[in-house]
């Protein structure tokens, strides 16, 4: 594929400003600014990317340090790039690619194409199975007439699954060098809208980051606000990106502990009808004596697992305070009387 964005013409930065930009130039410009974020460089300074380039980039994220025992796998993958000129296609060249990263638990974000307003014009990978595809929406929350639209050319199904703001979205840009230090500017298409939705993955797991990639998007499709025609449709897919919706379909559990221990994960969230085990630890010396789970003794496991969740539940590790003190207490008494 070609960038028709040009060499260094700031797609990227533009791109990552809207996942991950922070405050500094006075208002918040990303959707996730807390989250940390590597990339790679596909397209070269002249703007092209060879087919091996785009495999072994996604080769690499697989093991970005290539170290096996570190876990620095990404979370999320947002990918703002398609092959425009197999408009409606299914052109299969990076599908294995990107079921190997679903299977190792990483969401793929794809931009849904610019090859609107005709129907059949979804892109490849866009259209994958296994890719989440978003298009663009201004402010009227009208389907940008550039957007593509289904059915997918790879599965028949609904195309775009997701829309979200790439119409006149305030990013960052470059600034050649530190030239123009507070460089920004307002930028359009389906590679803007794109990253709202890989933002919003990254925000849901802070709060679980237990999620599977089909809990993520079955999150995000939930709580879409439904926009066109009633229900999934080609245009919108299931709808507009609603952050805040999706995490009002979470229920929470909450933990907590007494004394010498801890207890894993930490306050969380779950998806309705899902389950969660929790995992008592007590430290140095001292030991389990009970848990509570909704103020209900159900004595000293070390384990507990809330099963098919509907309601908000709580859990509370009660240990015995650490005696690792107390037992040198006396040998440093009879040092002094000595």
């Amino acid at each position: 594929p070609f960038d028709k964005s040009g060499a260094n013409s700031g797609h990227g930065t533009q791109t990552m400003g809207i996942l991950v930009g922070g405050d500094a130039g006075g208002s918040a410009i990303g959707v996730a600014p807390g989250a940390g974020w590597i990339a790679v460089k596909l397209f070269n300074d002249a703007g092209d990317a060879p087919l091996s380039k785009i495999h072994l980039g996604f080769q690499w994220l697989l093991d970005p340090d290539g170290d096996m025992e570190t876990d620095d796998l990404p979370d999320v993958v947002n990918n703002s790039w398609g092959f425009d000129t197999r408009v409606g296609e299914c052109y299969r060249e990076f599908e294995p690619d990107i079921q190997a990263l679903k299977a190792a638990g990483v969401a793929v974000v794809f931009s849904a194409g610019n090859q609107g307003p005709n129907g059949s014009t979804s892109v490849s990978p866009a259209n994958y199975l296994d890719s989440l595809a978003v298009g663009a929406v201004d402010e009227f929350l009208t389907i940008a007439d550039t957007s593509s639209r289904g059915p997918s050319g790879c599965t028949g199904g609904f195309y775009p699954e997701l829309v979200a703001p790439g119409v006149n979205v305030h990013t960052a840009d470059l600034t050649s060098g530190g030239v123009f230090p507070n460089s920004y500017v307002t930028v359009s298409g389906t590679s803007f809208a794109a990253p709202h939705v890989a933002g919003a993955m990254a925000l849901l797991l802070s709060v679980n980051s237990q999620f599977t990639v089909d809990e993520l998007e079955s999150l995000l499709t939930q709580s879409a606000t439904d926009l066109g025609d009633s229900g999934w449709d080609n245009d919108y897919g299931k709808g507009l990106l609603d952050v805040e919706a999706a995490f009002n379909l979470l229920i929470p559990l909450t933990a907590s502990t007494v004394g010498n221990g801890t207890i894993s994960p930490a306050t969380t969230a779950v998806l309705p009808g899902s389950s969660r085990e929790f995992i008592m630890t007590p430290s140095g010396s001292s030991e389990l004596l009970d848990v509570l789970v909704d103020d209900q003794s159900v004595g000293p496991v070390t384990s507990y697992t809330f099963t098919n969740v509907t309601v908000e539940h709580s859990i509370r590790a009660v240990f015995s305070r650490s005696n690792i003190l107390w037992l040198a207490l006396p040998a440093i008494l009879n040092s002094a009387v000595k």
